[in-house]
């Protein structure tokens, strides 16, 4: 019995023609699968292979390195991984929008570009949310240590952080955040009142007043100690209160 010779060109252009369908039927990973069949087909010094084929499946190997660095994207995201994340977020941004793609890869696209930008969003969101935390402790480090100025700074930072943020928070996020800013806006006002009334304090000029001012300026102090514990304990609003007094 004559054994049948198989057409290697044919057998290469049918699996590669499996590999399509699959991409058009959404079934990337099962396209991934069938590729690999092909590249084992594919050699690019055969001359029998046709100019068209030849490009049809350099571009398809672009594209599934790229699905497949897109799926490393998630699993980074989801290991909280951004320095790897944004690595391989680089890479697809470098090459996605490069391809030449034929229409029949058009799902296969449109996914690659639909979960970049998610993942560029998942990114931009912790990114943001990270810097907003530390800018937070940085400013309350800064009105314990007496440089308000430097604090106001830093508070308008974080109301630019928050205002980026909402478009990525639930309303539970959204509150917590929001009640940071007005916490540590209570906090930098206090300590504006409190250094606005050290300032206005009357200079004592004459001599029969000095005792008296000694005495208030001793109880002023008190108070001063008391409103600093008090703000460092939380009891702001309580601190507001007595400073209306002072």
């Amino acid at each position: 019995m004559v054994e049948k010779k198989v057409d290697k060109i044919a057998e290469l252009k049918y699996n590669l023609s499996l590999v399509v369908d699959s991409i058009k039927n959404n079934k990337f990973s099962h396209a991934v699968s069938l590729f690999s069949r092909v590249e084992s087909e594919y050699d690019s010094n055969n001359p029998k292979i046709d100019s068209k084929t030849k490009k049809q499946i350099e571009e398809l190997k672009k594209e599934f390195i790229l699905y497949l660095r897109i799926n490393e994207a998630y699993t980074l995201a989801e290991l909280g991984n951004l320095a790897g994340l944004r690595s391989e977020l680089e890479y697809i941004r470098n090459s996605v929008y490069d391809l030449e793609y034929e229409d029949e890869s058009k799902p296969l696209i449109n996914y690659l570009t639909g979960n970049y930008k998610f993942c560029l969003e998942y990114y931009t969101y912790k990114i943001t949310k990270r810097h907003f935390i530390d800018e937070h402790q940085s400013a309350s480090q800064l009105i314990k240590n007496g440089k308000l100025s430097n604090a106001k700074k830093k508070f308008s930072q974080l109301i630019i952080l928050y205002n980026k943020l909402q478009d990525y928070l639930g309303e539970y996020e959204k509150e917590q955040h929001y009640a940071k800013l007005k916490d540590l806006f209570k906090e930098i006002s206090t300590e504006h009142l409190v250094n606005l009334h050290v300032k206005q304090l009357p200079e004592v000029k004459l001599p029969k007043m000095v005792k008296q001012k000694k005495e208030e300026k001793a109880k002023f102090h008190n108070n001063f100690n008391d409103l600093r514990k008090m703000i460092e304990s939380g009891e702001v609003d309580k601190a507001t209160e007595i400073l209306k007094k002072v």
